[in-house]
């Protein structure tokens, strides 16, 4: 998780592609989903990353519950993150999918209660 939103933070769109899940609905189109991220990476600032809950991982598979501290043109677009990932053998840690939530605040434990159980 770290490292993909590192990725975002400095554009290395590469690292995105390559650990993005091969199932996920976006790897179909590798060009439309470089330009996708490449767009991404230019009009957004990341700030900031809290992970709020990462439980072990069971049988290769993984949920990070995270805050990303996130701006756009200078107004606040952070938000919340349920997301999944896998280990896939010749690759590594995956990103499968995700479930995101605007958010002000990370640790609000009313906000965040659901999404770690």
């Amino acid at each position: 998780m770290r490292s993909r939103f590192t990725a975002f933070a400095i554009g290395d769109v590469d690292h995105l592609v390559r650990t993005l899940h091969p199932s996920h609905p976006g790897a179909a189109s590798e060009a439309l989903l470089r330009a996708s991220l490449r767009e991404c990476c230019v009009t957004h600032r990341y700030m900031g990353l809290t992970i709020v809950h990462a439980p072990e991982p069971i049988d290769n598979e993984g949920i990070v519950v995270f805050f990303a501290r996130v701006f756009q043109k200078g107004k606040e677009c952070s938000f919340v993150e349920r997301a999944t990932f896998q280990r896939v053998r010749s690759i590594g840690w995956t990103y499968c999918d995700g479930v995101l939530r605007p958010a002000s605040h990370p640790l609000d434990p009313e906000f965040v209660h659901d999404w770690i159980r």
